[in-house]
């Protein structure tokens, strides 16, 4: 008898902790799920320009849209750390400057005559947010050739909300009426810088794509590529004859300044992966002909 009391008891009070576990876990899941808040955020890069310090401040604003009740929570993150110095007749609008601010300062739309605005990338880690920032002065500096011109400074930004993270992927300093250094494929995930003053190069191939997620160097490539959706389309070119007298007929060469190239199809995957498209490695006879002109 004391052994099947025993048991009875035993079973008893088990069956009676399982409903009591099992009863929690619904309720306990249920909280979590409702401390889980739905929202949007949008984000925005602004510049604060302190006048008498000479410098700019970047600073991101974000403002997050809850979805259940309409609320809209706004916050504003600075980087002094990170502020940029620039001359006293570097580019900002008066129309900005606070007037009720005793320091004087102003919230600065670098662009060097162009607006780039801010665009957000989702990844599995989170947003990240992107942008160019310029600024040009009239101050003349002595270029690489001693020549003194205009001077502009590009910077592309990336801020990581999860890290509430700011920082600079790329950065370089143009003299007189260059073209902008920097170009966007957000599509694609990446960017390209173009060295030289925009001037192509063929055999230096003055053009590096790069990531935006890992700013890892993808190519060197002449000129810019062509975005189409997740992959960016270039060409590889290869020299024919150093002899500029040499001349060449093929279905898709390219002749820049006496110099003869032959062009091939690269497709740049945002892993950095290449695929080329479907060129014979020889090319026929009949498509392929040089010719000597004579002089």
């Amino acid at each position: 008898m004391r052994k099947s009391s025993r048991r009875f008891i035993t079973w008893f009070l088990t069956v009676v902790a399982m409903m009591l576990f099992s009863g929690l876990l619904p309720n306990t899941g249920g909280k979590a799920e409702a401390a889980q808040e739905r929202f949007k955020s949008e984000f925005e890069f602004e510049f604060k320009f302190e006048e008498e310090a000479s410098r700019v401040i970047p600073q991101v604003r974000v403002t997050k849209f809850y979805f259940d009740d309409g609320r809209v929570e706004t916050e504003l993150h600075e980087f002094p750390k990170q502020a940029r110095a620039v001359s006293k007749d570097a580019q900002y609008l008066e129309s900005a400057r606070k007037k009720d601010d005793p320091a004087l300062k102003q919230t600065f739309y670098p662009g060097c005559g162009w607006g780039f605005g801010t665009h957000v990338m989702n990844t599995e880690k989170g947003p990240l947010a992107f942008t160019i920032y310029c600024d040009s002065t009239t101050d003349k500096q002595p270029d690489a050739k001693g020549e003194k011109k205009s001077v502009s400074n590009h910077v592309i930004y990336k801020y990581d909300l999860e890290r509430n993270l700011l920082s600079v992927l790329n950065q370089v300093q143009t003299f007189g009426e260059s073209r902008p250094p920097f170009r966007m494929y957000y599509d694609f995930g990446g960017y390209t810088l173009q060295e030289g003053n925009g001037e192509i190069n063929y055999e230096e191939r003055n053009t590096r794509v790069y990531s935006l997620l890992s700013n890892k160097l993808l190519a060197r490539i002449a000129g810019y590529p062509q975005e189409i959706s997740q992959t960016l389309r270039y060409s590889e070119y290869t020299k024919i004859s150093n002899d500029p007298k040499v001349l060449a007929k093929i279905g898709n060469y390219v002749t820049h300044r006496n110099n003869n190239y032959i062009g091939e199809t690269i497709i740049l995957n945002s892993d950095g992966t290449r695929t080329k498209s479907k060129i014979p490695a020889e090319l026929p006879k009949n498509v392929f002909l040089k010719i000597k002109s004579v002089q």
